[in-house]
């Protein structure tokens, strides 16, 4: 018999609370109408662990949804030594709350049969899955919102490839359009052949000052705008002076930026680059044009994509130049050639929601099949609050400022505890500590969610905190390592895993 699952994870412990489900609710629904259901995890945390929408059921029972739950939650009868604790409805929703030491000792004897393979399985055997994360402009440094976009993919490739994915890591560069530009002018008009060497600032700071600086002269001179635009057109004509300009301060960029991925802890197997495709892209969509699936409006070219309910598409501008879209359609094609995928995953910001599904539409447009394998992983915004981390008006907080304020406080909580460590040993921990909280932090949200980081919380020694559960684990293995009584140790062990245990259901309810 097989159960649909609709949720965040797949396996034993999910697997046997769905099984369970499944047999309190078919007393009382329709076995055919009962495997099309889906069990999700609801929205809110304290509406449960798992929950049944109950608006498919609304034809069968001919009721409302509200009054379903009602009546499912009054008649249901739950098992003794059960894994489901408690049903409840409320509104439209059927919830389902697990009982949290039977979990804890299914989740343990798995940890015990499994050892270091736990939460692995081959559900994604001879697959493969592009995970596109990241995806800087070079002309300015990677910001906070990059982190959550890092860390978000990082951890996405991490679990299809325990889960059995052949996992490709990608990260476009955005190295070429009108912000490039801007960053240039400004360097050209106020350089004065400075380098990042020279001005003793990190190579990708440097140029994304210059961007900075560009705003400051459109302020003062609205028409900079204009020639911006000239030296874009002069760079896609291949002027040598405009591209020599552009490829030192683009390696400048691209420096700093993979210098700050290696100090979060993410990398990549394949670096597209924009630049290398737009003139593919561009001929793809003239195609289009003289095949009749796009059309003209003032010299510019356009998807009409009023069939999918989506506003129109511009695909290249009036004087011929490209755009995002132009680059991104090509590189669609590009990537399943290169790999021949079974499916593509973008991590991108919520803003670009509306592109993306532009995007997906005028792929279906082109008759690319492979559209229907392409997923749009959107997450929220991130802001800041608390500490004294703060971005001037106009800027955002950088990911090297962020990490450099976070160091700081965890080595003086180190200092604290541990006044006879070598400052190398503190520096080596601070990282340590640092990249846990921030990850943890940033990953326990829903990723549609907003992220209100606090750096001071992040870096708590309590609550739920990702020092708190490195604190916690070192300690218990420090116990275990000076305990000599090997069943003492296994009984250590299994506190540890219950500790662990105990956030991994919370973790799984986010």
């Amino acid at each position: 018999m097989q159960y649909k699952l609709n949720s965040k994870i797949e396996g034993r412990f999910a697997s046997l609370a769905i099984k369970e489900i499944f047999e309190l609710l078919k007393q009382f629904i329709d076995i055919k109408i009962l495997k099309e259901l889906e069990i999700i995890y609801p929205p809110e945390r304290e509406m449960g662990d798992f929950t049944l929408p109950c608006f498919a059921l609304a034809k069968s029972f001919r009721k409302s949804p509200a009054e379903i739950a009602v009546k499912l939650s009054k008649n249901i009868r739950l098992k003794k030594e059960g894994l489901i604790r408690k049903v409840k409805n409320q509104d439209t929703y059927l919830n389902f709350f697990i009982n949290k030491e039977r979990s804890a000792e299914l989740i343990l004897s798995e940890v015990f049969l499994k050892k270091d393979k736990i939460g692995e399985s081959d559900i994604g055997k001879n697959r493969k899955i592009m995970i596109e994360y990241l995806s800087p402009n070079t002309n300015k440094p990677l910001h906070l919102g990059h982190s959550r976009n890092a860390f978000i993919g990082w951890s996405v490739s991490k679990i299809l490839k325990t889960n059995g994915y052949k996992v490709i890591k990608t990260c476009l560069i955005n190295d070429r359009g009108i912000h490039i530009c801007k960053s240039m002018l400004a360097y050209q008009k106020m350089g004065n052949k400075k380098t990042p060497k020279s001005e003793k600032i990190k190579s990708d700071h440097f140029v994304g000052d210059y961007y900075v600086l560009f705003d400051k002269l459109r302020k003062e001179n609205p028409e900079i705008e204009k020639e911006a635009q000239e030296l874009l057109q002069k760079w896609e004509k291949g002027d040598k002076k405009v591209r020599a300009l552009w490829k030192k301060m683009n390696n400048w960029a691209l420096k700093g930026i993979k210098e700050s991925c290696d100090e979060l802890g993410v990398g990549f197997d394949k670096f597209y680059f924009e630049s290398n495709y737009y003139k593919k892209g561009r001929y793809i969509i003239l195609k289009g044009l003289k095949q009749k699936k796009f059309i003209k409006e003032g010299g510019a070219v356009l998807a009409d994509l009023k069939k999918y309910n989506l506003p129109n598409k511009f695909l290249l501008r009036s004087d011929g130049t490209a755009l995002y879209i132009t680059q991104d359609i090509y590189l669609s094609y590009l990537k399943c050639k290169d790999y021949k995928l079974n499916k593509i995953v973008h991590v991108i910001a919520s803003e670009q929601d509306l592109s993306q599904k532009q995007l997906f539409a005028i792929l279906d447009i082109l008759k690319f099949n492979a559209a229907k394998n392409m997923r749009h992983l959107s997450y929220g915004m991130v802001n800041v609050e608390g500490g004294k981390l703060k971005s001037r008006e106009g800027v955002k907080v950088d990911i090297d400022s962020l990490l450099a304020e976070l160091k700081g406080a965890a080595e003086a909580e180190i200092k604290k505890r541990n006044k006879k460590l070598s400052k190398k040993e503190i520096a080596g921990r601070a990282k340590v500590i640092v990249l846990g909280a921030l990850k943890y932090y940033i990953l326990q949200y829903g990723a549609k969610n907003i992220v209100n980081f606090n750096p001071k919380k992040s870096l708590s020694f309590t609550g739920n905190t990702g020092p708190y559960l490195q604190y916690t684990y070192a300690r218990i293995i420090g116990i275990i390592q000076k305990n000599k009584s090997k069943v003492e140790s296994r009984k250590l062990l299994m506190l540890l895993m219950l500790i662990l245990a105990n956030y991994l259901m919370r973790l799984t309810q986010v």
